[in-house]
C-alpha cells in the first residue's frame, strides 16, 4: 500500500518526461499536465492520509493483543481462523457470479490453503518453549493472519457482500 503514492507520481513524472516525444496531435498542453499533476497529488495525499489511519489504529490493536495472556490469544486466534473459514464458506455459497470465473475461484482456493496453513502454525506457535519465543513468533503470526484478512475482505467486496 505505501509504494501505490509513489508509483503514481512516477508514473505521471515519466508521461510528463516524455511529453515533448509525442507528436503535435498527441502532445498534452501544460494547463491538462499541471491539472493531472494535481488530481494524482490529491489522490495521493487522501490515500497517505487513509494510510496513516490504519497504523494507528493498528498499532493500537497491536498492543492490545502483546497485553492479552499467552492462552487467551490462542483462543481468539482460533475464533478467528473459525470466522474466516466461515466468511470463505459464506462466499463460495452466494450467488456472486464472480463464483463462475476461474481466477476468483482459485482466490478462494488459495485462502483456504492460507488458512490451512495458518492452522498449523498456530499448532507451532502452541508449542513454544517460553513466553518470549512465543511473543516473537506472535508477531510474525499476526502479519500472516493481518494479510489474510485484508485478502478475505477484498474478496467479499469484490463479490458484492
Amino acid at each position: 500500500m505505501h509504494s501505490t503514492p509513489s508509483a503514481l507520481i512516477l508514473l505521471i513524472l515519466s508521461i510528463l518526461m516524455t511529453a515533448p516525444a509525442w507528436s503535435a496531435d498527441e502532445k498534452i498542453t501544460e494547463d491538462k499536465a499541471k491539472d493531472l499533476l494535481g488530481k494524482v497529488l490529491s489522490e495521493v495525499s487522501k490515500n497517505a492520509s487513509k494510510i496513516e489511519e490504519k497504523s494507528k489504529g493498528l498499532w493500537d490493536k497491536n498492543k492490545e493483543i502483546f497485553k492479552m495472556s499467552r492462552e487467551d490469544y490462542l483462543k481468539k486466534v482460533e475464533s478467528i481462523l473459525i470466522t474466516m473459514d466461515a466468511e470463505i464458506q459464506n462466499i463460495q455459497e452466494s450467488e456472486s457470479t464472480l463464483l463462475a470465473r476461474d481466477y476468483f475461484k482459485m482466490r478462494l482456493d488459495a485462502i483456504k490453503l492460507q488458512i490451512e496453513y495458518c492452522k498449523r502454525n498456530l499448532d507451532r506457535l502452541k508449542e513454544s518453549p517460553s513466553e518470549e519465543v512465543f511473543r516473537v513468533k506472535q508477531k510474525g503470526y499476526d502479519r500472516t493472519l493481518n494479510g489474510l484478512s485484508d485478502i478475505i475482505e477484498l474478496s467479499k467486496e469484490e463479490a458484492g457482500l
